[in-house]
């Protein structure tokens, strides 16, 4: 494992410990060794909603409402935390329960998550190329509220099925963007 990725475990492992809300996949136990650095999470029985999304082509009003309440919840929990997850979009929600009537949406994968609090800027360009702020591919320094232009990429995918913007090209999409 390069240090690089070690570096970005750790961050994720210090997050995760920081954060306790519950639409926030819990961590467990943590795990290293020599060759290895495992994160032990809670287990998520439906998976990712994206697959929900793929099964139905797109989501109804209130199934979509009931889903991104908890989301914004969680996501304004993280910034008053001082985090942006940097990473939104509907892979990284978690359901608790195979059948969406009876799941909790929990976000995951805090891997690109940063401590944004007190005037400090990122200026790191990332994320998932669909989901991404326009400051962030504008590569202008930004805050926390990079995710709610992601949480709104998320709620026209799962009332439309379709994302807003969609190109091939990276850099048409980010045109697009």
């Amino acid at each position: 494992m390069s240090e690089e990725d070690y570096i970005g475990l750790y961050n994720e492992v210090l997050i995760l410990q920081n954060v306790d809300h519950p639409n926030v996949v819990k961590m467990i136990e943590v795990y290293e060794d020599n060759t290895y650095f495992c994160i032990v999470l809670e287990r998520m029985k439906g998976g990712e909603i994206y697959s929900q999304v793929c099964d139905k082509n797109r989501l109804d009003e209130k199934t979509v409402h009931r889903i991104m309440v908890p989301v914004f919840d969680a996501v304004f929990y993280c910034h008053e935390l001082g985090i942006a997850h940097r990473d939104l979009k509907p892979e990284n929600l978690l359901l608790t329960d195979e059948v969406m009537d009876k799941a909790s949406v929990k976000i995951s994968d805090f891997g690109l998550a940063r401590g944004i609090s007190g005037g400090n800027m990122a200026e790191t360009c990332c994320g998932t190329p669909g989901y991404v702020a326009p400051e962030v591919i504008g590569k202008q320094p930004y805050d926390a509220r990079c995710d709610i232009w992601s949480l709104g990429v998320i709620m026209f995918v799962l009332l439309s099925g379709t994302p807003p913007f969609f190109h091939k090209d990276n850099f048409e999409l980010f045109g697009l963007i």
